[in-house]
């Protein structure tokens, strides 16, 4: 549903549907009690939007689904609640002494700025 109305103003609504939307658009009807009017379109315009619609949703789902396995990754390797800003009590790096690499702090995995 796209809607031109903004910030209190009177506007119009548009839903556009399509064969597999019919069944779907005939229960709002029907729950709402009323039949809603078509709207005049030409459809080879209407077509070049949903073209471009589908292509923007496309491009999206695949940036999530990139954003994820990149956050998959992180997350098996053990980097994903590393930060730097963060500064290191000084209480863990005084139980560090003594061990290997003498109370330095040791970080394994990328550098997050």
């Amino acid at each position: 549903v796209g809607r031109t109305a903004r910030a209190g103003r009177a506007g119009l609504a548009l839903t556009l549907v399509t064969q597999y939307d019919v069944e779907v658009y005939q229960k709002i009807e029907a729950h709402i009690g009323k039949k809603l009017t078509e709207y005049p379109c030409v459809e080879k315009d209407v077509m070049l939007l949903v073209e471009r619609t589908q292509e923007a949703n496309e491009m999206a789902v695949k940036e999530i689904k990139e954003m994820a396995e990149r956050k998959k990754k992180g997350k098996k390797r053990g980097f994903d609640d590393i930060d730097d800003s963060e500064e290191v009590p000084a209480k863990f790096k005084k139980s560090l002494k003594g061990r290997k690499g003498g109370g330095k702090v040791i970080r394994k995995g990328p550098r997050v700025r």
